[in-house]
């Protein structure tokens, strides 16, 4: 025990001096949310929006009500899919959809049901996957408390020169299971600023902040195989992604990666949590 105390020690002492080093650099970042052996199930909320949907602000703000509520167990990506989601003239011009959100709602086929619309854990609630957000909570509550079957840790490495990111994710097997898993690795960014439709005074807001936006996906829209036969309680599987180039045209300090595991056949997620590149520098509420 004494022996990884001091390697832990050791490890955060380096993190925490990458950030005081001046540029060239590497920004090293690390989850702790499986630092003990009291593993939690977190929940993936997948927000369909867009900038011209009146209704969907509502829909983040429960969002964030969610995350004030559970905290980390709460991992929410904004997909803007959808007409509704279209650029316009000025200042309704900013263009968040993407091809990954495109295939996803093709897919689920959200958009089309009436935004805002969402998926908690991509499990049927009330007799269907698609959830409006009124029933966020509620769903939620019958799945928060289930003993998870694997957790999550996220390590990133990020040349802030190059603009290249490298993940490493452990899959830690917490119960024996025979399911088909796939993992998906989904690159988010906070606090991007646009006009957005609201159902305020004068119908819109143009200094509005979008969280959680889904930008892309590191390794596909439906990721990839992890397990397609029996692994057992205490198996570790590990997952890299290297040298993947991060846009010029996304803020490299409010950006999150997203990690979920899923079953192939039900679609259901098993498991799902966040790191942020820049963690320290991002606000509680991402």
């Amino acid at each position: 025990m004494k022996k990884i105390l001091l390697i832990s020690i050791a490890f955060l002492a380096f993190v925490y001096a990458c950030d005081k080093v001046g540029s060239p650099y590497i920004e090293k970042n690390i989850s702790n949310n499986n630092n003990s052996e009291e593993y939690k199930q977190n929940i993936l909320i997948e927000d369909y929006t867009a900038h011209y949907c009146t209704n969907c602000p509502r829909a983040a703000r429960e969002l964030e009500n969610l995350k004030e509520i559970y905290g980390k167990q709460i991992i929410p990506i904004a997909i803007h899919v959808g007409l509704l989601a279209s650029p316009g003239n000025v200042p309704f011009n900013l263009d968040l959809r993407t091809l990954v959100g495109d295939e996803l709602d093709n897919t689920f086929e959200l958009s089309a049901s009436g935004l805002p619309k969402g998926m908690v854990n991509r499990a049927v609630f009330n007799g269907d996957i698609k959830v409006g957000d009124g029933d966020w909570a509620s769903a939620v509550g019958v799945l928060i408390n289930k003993t998870p079957s694997m957790a999550l840790k996220i390590q990133t490495a990020l040349d802030t020169i190059t603009r290249k990111l490298n993940v490493n994710i452990n899959v830690n097997v917490l119960k024996d299971t025979t399911e088909n898993l796939n993992l998906c690795v989904y690159l988010v960014e906070n606090n991007i600023i646009g006009a957005q439709k609201d159902q305020v005074v004068g119908g819109q807001v143009t200094d509005y902040i979008f969280n959680h936006v889904l930008r892309t996906s590191i390794n596909g829209t439906w990721g990839e195989t992890i397990s397609n036969s029996n692994i057992k309680n205490g198996e570790v599987i590990n997952v890299k992604y290297e040298n993947f180039e991060i846009s010029n045209d996304w803020n490299m300090k409010n950006l999150g990666v997203v990690v979920f595991a899923y079953d192939i056949d039900s679609k259901e997620v098993i498991q799902a949590d966040y790191l942020g590149l820049f963690s320290s520098l991002i606000n509680s509420s991402n």
